[in-house]
């Protein structure tokens, strides 16, 4: 399990010797490793049964607002713990694992059914990357549950694309899961700097759930990307109402989300705020999570 996986890997926080004291970078890893620690004890999983699928998520914090973290194709909420931690003082947080729903509707269905066992009526969503994909369908699937909506490092419809996205499913499909995982963690490799501080933790953090994620899960994920590139449905006037409350959040450089892609994301929802950080590629909350749980407390606010 990506669990166990990553605590093997923790380095030591035991006090080094006061003659060879450890470089900074080790302090930083030992310290986010201690960090994931304490936040697994106190942030335990909930379950539930939806429509013949399991699914698996994380409630916390308290207050009358709250907000649903979707996770990105990794489908692990607690990849978001540092997010997690900035957000639940004053609201609560519910961040669900992605189960082998393969499509939209049973995605955004599933999300549903999560809040409506929290008794939540209507949260704010925030969704990275592939969460991105399934907000955007949340909002226009069920307007009524959503309030403000953050869009992280995501991308509009593309149906130009389609065809190349089916060969992506079909690759995924056919491929054995050792062959994937071994892609997967290559892809991870490349989301962090070689000068980040605090890669080793995020290697191996990532690295452990590239190496556990199921594959119905994985071919899951990229069929609901698959139906959501080849929506032709998506328009600017669909949420013109409420353009003062949604929030883009992208990078200047960010290899998994285009220029052109950014454009039209901005373009499909004109009336949006718009943080755009700077070299931080498709990893800003990784990278700066100070920063981003700022911007987006800012935005909820």
């Amino acid at each position: 399990m990506a669990r166990e996986a990553i605590m093997k890997a923790t380095p030591s926080t035991a006090t080094p010797n006061a003659a060879t004291p450890r470089p900074a970078s080790a302090d930083v890893n030992a310290r986010l490793a201690t960090r994931l620690e304490a936040f697994r004890r106190h942030h335990p999983e909930c379950t539930l049964e939806h429509d013949g699928l399991r699914w698996r998520y994380l409630s916390s914090g308290a207050g009358d607002e709250a907000v649903v973290i979707l996770p990105g194709a990794f489908g692990y909420p607690e990849l978001a713990f540092t997010l997690i931690e900035a957000l639940e003082s004053d609201r609560r947080v519910i961040a669900p694992w992605w189960p082998a729903a393969r499509s939209l509707r049973a995605m955004t269905d599933g999300v549903v059914a999560i809040l409506d066992a929290e008794g939540i009526s209507r949260a704010d969503v925030l969704g990275g990357s592939f969460g991105g994909i399934i907000a955007q369908s949340l909002v226009r699937s069920h307007p009524d549950r959503v309030d403000r909506l953050i869009l992280s490092h995501t991308v509009p419809p593309a149906p130009e694309y389609a065809a190349r996205v089916r060969r992506i499913v079909w690759i995924v499909r056919a491929l054995p899961m050792w062959l994937g995982r071994r892609a997967l963690r290559k892809r991870v490799a490349g989301l962090l700097p070689d000068d980040f501080e605090a890669r080793p933790f995020w290697s191996e953090f990532l690295g452990s759930i590239a190496d556990s994620i199921p594959k119905a899960t994985l071919v899951a994920i990229m069929e609901c990307m698959c139906e959501f590139i080849c929506r032709e449905d998506l328009a600017p006037s669909d949420l013109q109402d409420r353009d003062d409350r949604i929030l883009i959040i992208d990078s200047d450089n960010d290899p998994s989300v285009k220029e052109d892609e950014r454009a039209a994301l901005h373009a499909l929802y004109p009336g949006a705020r718009v943080h755009t950080f700077h070299g931080t590629g498709h990893g800003s909350s990784v990278l700066e999570p100070e920063a981003y749980a700022e911007v987006v407390r800012n935005f909820l606010a």
